[in-house]
């Protein structure tokens, strides 16, 4: 079997997973996207003059086509002359970049296996759009709005990004002042919880201690626990309702039910397996092999 996996070679997550399958007797070939030659030709298309037909299986980490988060930080007039001519030569080519690697992506979902398909593998920058589908499957989330006019009264407490990059937050009325879109979530009680999952095994979940709104960058405590088979089969509608073959969910377990609050199509796994010692990386590796086109 040969794999690719797209991503930096610096990324532990790359590292591990082309261990865990070379392991498994595979070959397994790095793509650092913006460092690999790319040819399509009406006879065939390569990656690094590999033949995109010799590859039986991919998994997607990171797509580098997207604008770096320090343009959107709030930063000092001075700040943004020193950015702006880096900024008007990268907006052109992200957007020929843009188009040559989601080519590539849906090319790569058409010809082998791909982790995650092309239709899900953004969906962490499509927020609006993954809600609607767990309603639209009956997935419990807690009540919300995605809006880019803030009512003028209103009881949801908690704002979400729409995409990555930005932290959960306590509504503020400052911020209709910013004019853009949010999301807007009813508080839920309950533990906070991050299982992980392919298609078709549940590999493990684990409990969240922190303080705080977003256990990220806090001092958290990750600690594996058992989850009841009426919620692990609520984690598989989601992932089958999302379409996706690999995912970290997050949720909070109440009194009564849970609560889906992100299913995440590439998640940096490292964090649950080296605090929780779940074993994603050997699962996602053993995943591909059985799986491989």
């Amino acid at each position: 079997m040969f794999a690719g996996i797209i991503g930096s070679k610096y990324d532990p997550h790359v590292q591990i997973l082309k261990k865990k399958l070379e392991d498994r007797g595979c070959e397994a070939d790095i793509i650092d996207l913006l460092h690999t030659p790319l040819i399509f030709s009406k006879k065939e298309i390569t990656i690094n003059e590999k033949m995109l037909s010799s590859y039986d299986a991919f998994y997607i980490r990171q797509i580098p086509y997207l604008i770096p988060p320090k343009f959107f930080k709030k930063i000092s007039k001075e700040e943004w002359e020193e950015l702006y001519e880096e900024y008007i030569d990268l907006i052109p080519r992200n957007m020929e970049l843009m188009s040559l690697f989601t080519s590539l992506i849906k090319l790569i979902d058409d010809e082998a296996l791909c982790i995650n398909p092309f239709e899900t593998l953004f969906l962490q920058f499509l927020k609006p759009w993954q809600f609607y589908l767990l309603a639209k499957n009956n997935l419990p989330i807690p009540p919300y709005i995605v809006t880019n006019f803030i009512p003028d009264k209103h009881d949801f407490g908690i704002v979400k990004p729409l995409g990555s990059y930005a932290k959960v937050q306590i509504f503020k009325n400052k911020m209709r002042d910013e004019r853009k879109p949010l999301i807007l979530q009813k508080f839920v009680k309950g533990r906070v919880m991050r299982a992980s999952l392919l298609e078709d095994e549940f590999i493990g979940c684990v409990e969240i201690e922190h303080k705080g709104i977003d256990y990220r960058g806090e001092n958290a405590i990750y600690r594996k626990v058992e989850i009841e088979e009426e919620d692990k089969e609520t984690l598989f509608k989601c992932i089958e309702s999302l379409g996706m073959r690999y995912t970290e969910i997050d949720f909070i377990k109440g009194e009564e039910k849970i609560f889906i609050l992100d299913c995440n199509p590439s998640p940096g796994f490292m964090v649950l397996e080296e605090k929780a010692k779940l074993p994603i990386s050997d699962k996602i590796a053993e995943y591909m092999i059985r799986n491989a086109r």
